[in-house]
């Protein structure tokens, strides 16, 4: 048997956010009331009202809290349950993979007679909810279950292939190298860069899957990149970053300044910032580059790995 529970980041979430409510119920009254001007009377009704409204909702996110943590999914060879609700994977009509936020379903489940339904609360992570959509896309697909992604993301739209490499023959030139990207890291061959991202593409994505993951923010970028910039024979794409950059096992583009930086050019780097990143390079050359207003930069891991 499998569980998956709320996320200890998202219990804390969740608590900051309902204890600020409270203090904000408690505290609105004082703010009504620092000023006895001739609408002092109205200052105490508004007052007292907002401080019951933020009251009832306060209480509303704790008990929601409080039930959520007792919310853990249960899943195995016959069933899946949450709390009391309990399906046998043959008793399942309808699963629905929707967005949602905090303890509303991002999973809805329904039974044939539809008097059993299971929610699956976002709070137990985007990670568990892919693993979870997977496992019932799979556990419930001889069942003919009727399954609507609304969400667009939770599912592997070509379950079955998860973990086959695929032939580069798209009509589309970067599908093609995004292709090539999963393909390598498929392959094992970058195990030493990054061993849980090569398991994690080879254990949950087919290409179909994988490429989904790619916005259309990320496909502008590498286009972008493409259009300055020649790709030698044995280059090929390793991670992107919407308003960052490309990099390939060769090459960094920073759309920023639409500019190539050659990752053996580079001699010495280091970045600071937190809400945008600026990063600062010398080059073999001795020349300094400054690049401002960055989403993120790559790990040192990566850059290190690919400038001996």
């Amino acid at each position: 048997m499998k569980e998956y529970k709320v996320g200890r980041f998202w219990f804390v979430i969740s608590s900051i956010k309902a204890l600020a409510i409270l203090f904000l119920a408690v505290i609105v009254p004082y703010w009504v009331f620092i000023e006895k001007t001739v609408s002092y009377k109205a200052g105490i009704v508004i007052g007292s009202i907002a401080s019951l409204v933020l009251l009832y909702y306060g209480i509303t996110e704790l008990i929601k809290l409080s039930t959520g943590l007792k919310q853990i999914v249960c899943v195995d060879e016959d069933s899946i349950s949450i709390g009391s609700a309990k399906l046998f994977w043959n008793e399942i009509s309808t699963i629905t993979f929707q967005p949602a936020v905090g303890f509303d379903p991002a999973i809805f489940i329904q039974s044939k007679n539809k008097n059993i339904e299971i929610g699956i609360p976002t709070l137990i992570g985007r990670n568990n909810l892919i693993e979870l959509g997977r496992e019932l896309e799979k556990r419930t697909r001889k069942y003919a279950v009727e399954i609507n992604d609304m969400d667009g993301d939770i599912i592997d739209p070509d379950p079955s292939n998860i973990g086959m490499p695929v032939t580069l023959n798209f009509e589309s030139s970067i599908k093609n190298m995004i292709a090539l990207n999963y393909n390598t890291w498929l392959s094992g061959k970058l195990e030493k860069l990054d061993k849980k991202y090569c398991e994690l593409v080879a254990k949950k994505f087919s290409f179909e899957g994988f490429y989904r993951g790619f916005t259309d923010k990320d496909k502008k970028l590498i286009e972008d990149f493409v259009k300055i910039h020649k790709f030698e024979d044995d280059e090929f794409l390793i991670t992107s970053m919407a308003n960052a950059y490309v990099m390939t096992n060769k090459n960094i583009f920073f759309p920023i300044k639409n500019q190539v930086i050659s990752l053996k050019d580079i001699q010495s780097y280091s970045s600071k910032g937190w809400w945008t990143v600026t990063f600062f390079m010398t080059l073999i050359s001795g020349e300094e580059i400054v690049i401002e207003n960055l989403d993120g930069v790559p790990t040192d891991e990566y850059l290190n790995f690919f400038k001996k």
